[in-house]
């Protein structure tokens, strides 16, 4: 198994070293793919050795008595180029995930072939002792088929495919929940399908390649897999609205409700998305562009309003270290164009008597959300310590506020009253019930289990502008009174305009942990080393325009110098290398 994957990663190394996308990849995909994942590792291996890795990982599997396809996959790892594959060109993961509900699932791998019988030889040894028919169908054309594996390579001195196929969705569904209502298992009549017969016709047919499909004419797509980054992810999705009308539609009703079926049924499937990714120094850097119709995007352009909330950062407590925070900057208004008119009515019914309308409570406040987490002043070594949390929002009219709370707490009010009121008439009950047989004791609710916070209560303030709820009044106060905030210059302007953000401070938390405990497993020991690796998780996202909303990624690393893509090999190499050896 491991001399497979070996292999395999071989492949992937030597069929993508390349400096410029192929157009002719292009006129090789097949119709119903909806993802593709395009390496372009020539700047990879300008970053990173990874032939020094897998030569660790061969060594690492321990085979004292190697034999002559073990001697060969040494010699390909040390030297890609004796797999047959040209190292000028790229290579291309595809999938038709998004259409194999109900037909048969396909997974691609394409790349480009330089010399024929040094990429058959590569195949027979990568499989191993697995059975691979290899035949020549046609002048210059080459197949090789693993029939245990439903896995099968065709090539010409261009090209070469590799395609598995499996069961549709459903059917692998079905096998995992084949029950009815009362937990019966149904009987099940399996058609008998040919899955190696079809990876085989499907590679010679992607070989031979298209002439009319969207990825040769579509000017989006080809520009979009055109980018320089070292991997390009792009992929269609479901219709996210029409999901979820046609789940309203079917309904949830019972257990076992098909719900992979109801997304299925989105008829709406031209919405893509494109990730670009960059390892660069001391930090991985990801773009994703995402399409949407005008329905979605017009919505999401009512709610995300404008920038994140100055009158929010500025009070974040400076002193202590901030964890992370997640801020969305909202037009509530905007919320009001989701809910059905009924629904509306219905709601102000239930506000009536406490004198608040819906349109009121959309004014209450400015949309302007913040959640953080801080750690503690004070940590006793030793001790686990327990972060402290707080959430701010700006208000824009404190008397609807104020409105809001006392309804609430008359609810609350109400509630513990009925509580009390079954209470009381469970235990009359119990003492007059005369048969013992029938007596049931009352067992209150357990309690609730403590949290990463610990049992702590939050308290709430409410000032002319701002709402803050945290852990005791002493915090309130002091975040409420704040104007100063902190340091927040790691954050540059594009962050500074999003609407929403999402931020973790590794380093911060790092610190915590040291201060508290030291670690003294070795697993602890690891879990330290690979968090002083990392220093800031940043993601945030504009709001859409001309139908498409780009949402970025940043890992940032602590050494700022080397490439992130050599930080995260030598991650591997001390963590996720174990499982190989």
């Amino acid at each position: 198994m491991k001399k497979h994957v070996i292999g395999w990663l071989a492949l992937s190394l030597s069929a993508t070293m390349v400096v410029a996308q192929n157009a002719n990849y292009n006129q090789h995909v097949p119709r119903d793919v909806s993802s593709i994942i395009r390496l372009n590792l020539p700047l990879v291996l300008n970053k990173v050795n990874i032939s020094t890795l897998l030569e660790e990982m061969v060594q690492g599997s321990g085979k004292s008595n190697q034999t002559a396809d073990d001697k060969y996959m040494m010699e390909v790892v040390k030297d890609p180029a004796k797999t047959g594959i040209n190292l000028q060109q790229e290579l291309w993961i595809m999938s038709n995930k998004l259409y194999a509900y109900d037909s048969t699932s396909y997974n691609y791998v394409m790349g480009s072939v330089r010399d024929t019988a040094l990429f058959r030889k590569f195949l027979k040894a990568a499989n191993g002792k697995k059975k691979i028919l290899l035949t020549k169908y046609q002048a210059g054309h080459y197949l090789a088929l693993n029939a245990n594996e439903s896995t099968a390579f065709a090539w010409n001195g261009d090209f070469f495919i590799s395609v598995k196929a499996k069961e549709a969705t459903r059917l692998q569904t079905e096998r995992y929940n084949n029950y009815d209502e009362n937990g019966n298992e149904k009987p099940r009549v399996e058609k008998k399908i040919n899955y190696a017969q079809l990876a085989a016709n499907k590679a010679k047919s992607i070989l031979t390649g298209y002439t009319t499909t969207p990825f040769i004419t579509d000017a989006q797509f080809v520009t979009s897999l055109a980018t320089s980054a070292d991997v390009v992810i792009w992929s269609k999705e479901n219709d996210n609205l029409g999901v979820l009308k046609n789940i309203s539609k079917f309904g949830l009703k019972a257990p076992g409700t098909d719900l992979l079926g109801a997304m299925h049924k989105s008829t709406d499937k031209s919405k893509t998305s494109v990730t670009a990714i960059r390892f660069e120094n001391g930090k991985v850097a990801v773009t994703s562009t995402t399409q949407m119709d005008e329905e979605l995007a017009g919505l999401m352009s009512n709610m995300m309003a404008g920038p994140i909330s100055s009158n929010l950062t500025n009070r974040i407590l400076p002193g202590n270290d901030v964890l992370g925070w997640m801020s969305m900057n909202m037009n509530i208004a905007g919320l009001k164009t989701m809910l059905p008119a009924d629904m509306g009515t219905e709601i102000n019914k239930e506000l009536a008597p406490y004198k608040l309308s819906t349109d009121e409570l959309m004014n209450a406040f400015k949309g302007e959300g913040m959640l953080v987490l801080m750690a503690p002043k004070n940590i006793v070594p030793g001790e686990k310590p327990k972060p402290q949390a707080y959430f701010a929002a700006s208000v824009k009219n404190k008397t609807t506020v104020e409105k809001l709370f006392a309804m609430m707490d008359d609810i609350k009010a109400k509630k513990a009253t009925d509580r009390a009121t079954a209470d009381s008439l469970a235990a009359a009950e119990k003492a007059t019930d005369t048969t013992a047989k029938e007596e049931q004791e009352y067992n209150p609710p357990p309690p609730s289990k403590k949290g990463p916070l610990g049992d702590m209560k939050m308290m709430k303030l409410l000032t002319e502008d701002v709402l803050v709820v945290a852990g005791s009044d002493e915090m309130t106060q002091l975040i409420a009174n704040n104007k100063t905030g902190t340091d927040l210059s790691f954050m540059n302007a594009t962050i500074k305009q999003s609407p929403f953000t999402f931020y973790i401070d590794v380093q911060a938390i790092y610190k915590m942990m040291l201060a508290g405990d030291e670690p003294n497993t070795s697993k602890e020991k690891e879990m330290a080393q690979m968090f002083a690796m990392f220093d800031k998780l940043l993601v945030y996202s504009n709001a859409p325009a001309k139908n498409s909303i780009d949402t970025k990624i940043d890992l940032l690393f602590t050494d700022a110098t080397t490439n992130s893509l050599q930080q995260l090999m030598e991650i591997f190499k001390a963590f996720g290398m174990k499982g190989l050896k």
